[in-house]
């Protein structure tokens, strides 16, 4: 529900479910990493490496929503982009995506 766009019934939520579920990140994590692999092992037979390259982030972004490709971002804006620990929290938590956050995406 929160880390992909997979359908997960849930009968309630509350913040201490959502506390719980980290456990379940490394499993959604293997999850995407499997899918992708497997996408890439029936990609690499006829399609040249660009194709494939667009293809599997493409199937990253729809898999995710895009929280994965913005969590990147967002941190090497904050890394790389604040001078003290308050500024670049404040610019992690900004909606808006910079020039590093973008430089990061893209060789992602």
């Amino acid at each position: 529900m929160f880390l992909s766009s997979f359908p997960v019934k849930i009968k309630s939520f509350d913040e201490k479910k959502l506390g719980q579920s980290i456990s379940y990140f490394p499993l959604v994590g293997v999850t995407f990493g499997l899918i992708l692999v497997g996408l890439y092992k029936v990609l690499v037979v006829f399609a040249p490496s660009q194709v494939i390259s667009l293809i599997l982030i493409a199937t990253l972004v729809l898999m995710g929503r895009g929280l994965h490709l913005d969590g990147i971002g967002d941190t090497a804006d904050g890394l790389f982009g604040g001078k003290t620990k308050e500024q670049k929290l404040d610019i992690m938590s900004d909606t808006k995506l910079g020039s590093y956050g973008i430089i990061a995406i893209v060789f992602t």
